[in-house]
């Protein structure tokens, strides 16, 4: 399970990194090309999605639809915009947030599961499609992390929780950032088309 997780506060004012917010394809449209290159300009790009986490088959559509949209359509609507910007840099680094769910599902989680798997081979795929151009394309997925909704839950959920993961703890915002940080940075120049579990241990399996 990842949470909601909110990084922007740690991680934009101390690596100097674009945070871009989950925008819709209108929003997108509207925004100038100098407000776009603010971003591109910066050569990295990191991305990331709010949760949605009804439980069970029980959903509508619609909200199968809004999880997708949230976590997996906004991806594409946002790096659709700022690639271009990127081309003419001929260099870049695109981040996008997926979650280790992504890689081996969660009860009750179905939906949300599906999306971030959906952000992994969507990045993937945009490594192989960027290569050429000198842009790197990377995705992240935390897992059990500690955070303001996390610290919410049960202590018996977050037990729980803490009892599968090898390191015996939920991670921190700091060590997302660090990984993200080296990612969007010319450390990880030979880096692209990977998924970084960031998770302590915990099997996604």
């Amino acid at each position: 399970m990842a949470p909601n997780i909110h990084f922007a506060d740690k991680f934009q004012p101390r690596f100097g990194v674009p945070w871009v917010p989950p925008l819709k394809p209108e929003q997108l449209a509207t925004m100038s090309d100098a407000e776009l290159r603010q971003y591109a300009s910066h050569r990295h790009m990191v991305e990331t999605k709010m949760q949605e986490n009804p439980v069970g088959w029980g959903w509508a559509p619609p909200v199968w639809d809004q999880v997708m949209d949230n976590n997996l359509k906004s991806v594409f609507n946002v790096c659709k915009h700022a690639v271009r910007h990127l081309m003419k840099n001929r260099k870049g680094s695109i981040i996008n947030l997926s979650s280790v769910v992504g890689r081996g599902g969660n009860a009750g989680q179905s939906n949300y599961s599906a999306s971030k798997a959906g952000v992994i081979a969507f990045t993937q795929s945009l490594a192989r499609e960027l290569g050429s151009r000198n842009i790197r394309c990377n995705a992240v997925a935390p897992g059990y992390i500690e955070t303001e909704m996390t610290g919410q839950l049960d202590p018996a959920v977050s037990e729980a929780w803490n009892a599968k993961i090898p390191l015996g703890r939920p991670g921190t915002v700091d060590e997302v950032a660090e990984v993200i940080a080296f990612l969007a940075s010319d450390r990880a120049s030979y880096v692209t088309g990977q998924c970084w579990n960031v998770c302590g241990g915990l099997d996604p399996a």
